[in-house]
């Protein structure tokens, strides 16, 4: 298989948005609020900071404690909304264990045209009809790999196996409303066998999939997070087990495949957003 790299992909789009920021004289700003001090989540920001930076734009954190009430962190949401000089808003996910029970309203809190997560319930819901603001980045980025390596994705064959908000359930509708035959599982099994030329996975269980499993020239997108027995990152996928099948498809590993690029479609949104924002 060949395995396609998010990070070099990305490279290449962040520095086509330098460029255009550069020539327009726009300056891009994100607003980022994180409750607590989540290690994984402080990772995540300085990812999403480097890559603002990098297209020549900024990223504003507001750094929250983790004892702050809802009625606070809605208030410094209010406050971005209408900051003239914020063109996106991202709410840093998970919350705390207090605040989480009213994610959906925090998040519905976030003005749709600034939500270049596409995680508010308007856009979710505005997805479905096709006109969103934005759509989820991860989402927005499986879709780009599958149209990149398939090509035509009208009378694509594809198989999902997961559940999530930001990713299966949004890369569902794109791909049906982009003409492919799409099955969805909550999770992949190990008594599967599939011959669709499009394979996400997101849920099973670490190297999970296994070359048998697979049409020969399939696309497999591998978006599980584990860590093996080493304490080593890992996904669904072993990728040396891929590497040494005789599948000619392409695989897209975790780590290295969809974060990257997921980051950098939120730059993207962003980059978007200081074209269109009307305050």
């Amino acid at each position: 298989m060949e395995i396609i790299s998010g990070r070099e992909l990305s490279s290449e789009i962040r520095d086509e948005l330098k460029r255009e920021n550069e020539l327009e004289g726009i300056r891009p700003v994100l607003a980022i609020i994180n409750v607590g001090d989540d290690k994984a989540n402080l990772l995540y920001i300085g990812l999403k900071q480097n890559a603002m930076s990098h297209i020549g734009g900024q990223a504003e954190v507001a750094m929250l404690d983790w004892k702050v009430s809802r009625h606070e962190l809605l208030a410094k949401i209010e406050a971005f909304n209408h900051h003239p000089g914020v063109h996106g808003i991202l709410l840093q996910l998970p919350l705390s264990p207090e605040l989480e029970p009213h994610r959906e309203e925090l998040l519905a809190a976030i003005r749709p045209d600034k939500d270049v997560d596409g995680f508010t319930p308007f856009n979710r819901g505005a997805l479905l009809g096709g006109r969103p603001y934005y759509v989820s980045c991860v989402a927005q980025a499986a879709m780009e790999m599958i149209e990149r390596c398939r090509g035509e994705v009208k009378g694509c064959t594809a198989l999902l196996a997961g559940d999530s908000f930001d990713l299966i359930q949004p890369l569902t509708l794109l791909l049906m409303r982009a003409g492919a035959e799409v099955t969805v599982l909550p999770e992949w099994r190990e008594d599967i066998v599939t011959d669709c030329q499009v394979v996400v996975v997101e849920k099973g269980g670490w190297n999970c999939v296994r070359p048998e499993q697979l049409s020969v020239d399939c696309l497999l997108i591998d978006n599980g997070y584990y860590f093996d027995p080493t304490g080593k990152l890992s996904g669904n996928v072993d990728k040396d087990t891929m590497l040494g099948s005789e599948l000619r498809g392409w695989l897209v590993p975790n780590p290295g495949g969809l974060g990257p690029l997921l980051v950098t479609r939120l730059v993207r949104s962003v980059h978007q957003a200081a074209r269109s924002i009307k305050d």
